[in-house]
């Protein structure tokens, strides 16, 4: 998935404050050589079990969410490997 290299596209691509970063990141691995990140303000890189309405999701096409996505009631965009399932329609 890259997950690793998501928080550094959105810091980079959205020019996020660094600083808010620093202060609200949260690692799965806290203290590891190669931490990875789990969330920041406003930004999570993981997946719940299930979709929640309000929420708009980016999954492989090999995720159990994305498998779950065609008997929900919610928009669903696939492109390559990835969908998108909207959840704030």
């Amino acid at each position: 998935y890259g997950y690793e290299d998501d928080e550094n596209r959105e810091l980079y691509y959205t020019e996020y404050d660094v600083n808010t970063y620093i202060d609200t990141v949260i690692f799965t691995n806290p203290g590891s050589a190669f931490e990875n990140v789990k969330s920041f303000k406003g930004y999570t890189f993981s997946l719940p079990q299930t979709v929640q309405k309000g929420f708009c999701y980016i999954v492989s096409i090999y995720d159990k969410l994305y498998q779950e996505s065609e008997s929900l009631p919610y928009e669903t965009t696939s492109f390559g490997n990835f969908c998108v399932i909207d959840c704030t329609i």
